[in-house]
């Protein structure tokens, strides 16, 4: 079995109740202070993280009342059958898809946080995929709408990291001023994918123009000048104006990669390389390419029908 922390973090005994709940605020209030979520994007990682022992506890395993108690065998065991109803800000219980997704990626940065081996386990994160739903995308004239109803810069720089680079919120938002290249010819930006992996991504000129803006003198300057919750609610308002409801950037993250693949007909490898997936497989689940396919395949029966009518 891995070993999870430092032995000199064992907390006493008297203290272990309260631990996890302080060290769930402090955890939320440090990422606000680092400018890494707002206000409400705090409140609610503080609230997830909070509900978690109890998560654990309701899936039949041991409550965890300490970072050092979380182990592989828990979290294989939680990650084995996540899915049901209940959400993270209400009950403890089992999530719907995108929420566990969530709420297992925000355990993971609290435990790496107080430097808990688990975190570190590859594939221990994994979860199963389950069923798709919900997943929205937009063609390309929704996008130029979209930029002409953008009535900032920093709107108009949200849309064009999401979907115009593919870029996750996160990604987005870690981008700082020494990480962008806006030559003219050939505009890159780097990128910190999910595990803190680096990657210098090439970008369309117009990526560039949106960012230009907000390029200074300070290297340590984050591009987007807002929290990562103010860039979801840019977006939403965006939305709201263009009657798209909902609005969020895995919708336009999501967009890059139907545009590309549809529109422009770009090759699904190099797609899966822009995007940081780790499979061709991954890709076209993300961007449905698998099930548009087999749709069209299966329509194929339906001809010699329309044709004899």
């Amino acid at each position: 079995m891995l070993a999870l922390s430092r032995p000199s973090e064992v907390v006493a005994a008297p203290e272990r109740g309260r631990w996890w709940a302080q060290a769930s605020k402090d955890h939320a209030t440090e990422g606000r202070r680092e400018g890494r979520w707002g206000p409400v994007g705090a409140a609610n990682i503080e609230r997830c993280l909070r509900i978690w022992p109890a998560r654990f506890e309701a899936s039949g395993i041991q409550r965890p009342e300490h970072a050092t108690e979380v182990t592989a065998e828990m979290i294989a065991t939680w990650t084995a059958d996540p899915w049901g109803p209940g959400h993270y800000s209400r009950r403890p219980g089992r999530l719907a898809p995108g929420t566990a997704f969530q709420a297992l990626w925000i355990l993971r940065g609290f435990l790496r946080r107080h430097r808990c081996g688990v975190a570190e386990v590859p594939g221990l994160w994994r979860l199963k995929r389950g069923d798709a739903t919900r997943r929205r995308w937009y063609d390309g004239p929704t996008v130029a709408r979209l930029f002409d109803l953008a009535g900032s810069d920093r709107t108009r720089l949200a849309l064009a990291l999401t979907a115009w680079a593919g870029l996750r919120r996160a990604e987005a938002c870690g981008i700082r001023v020494r990480d962008v290249n806006l030559d003219m010819w050939s505009p890159t930006v780097w990128v910190t994918r999910k595990g803190g992996r680096r990657q210098e991504l090439p970008i369309a000129r117009s990526v560039a123009n949106a960012i230009r803006p907000f390029v200074g003198s300070d290297q340590d300057a984050k591009v987007y000048p807002k929290s990562y919750s103010a860039f979801g609610s840019d977006l939403v308002r965006l939305g709201r104006r263009a009657g798209l409801p909902g609005l969020s950037a895995h919708d336009l993250r999501r967009t890059f990669g139907r545009m590309l693949y549809y529109e422009k007909h770009a090759d699904i490898n190099t797609i899966r390389v822009l995007y940081g997936h780790a499979s061709v497989a991954m890709t076209e689940y993300y961007i449905g390419a698998s099930q548009d396919e087999l749709r069209s395949t299966v329509r194929l029966l339906d001809r010699p029908l329309l044709e004899a009518k």
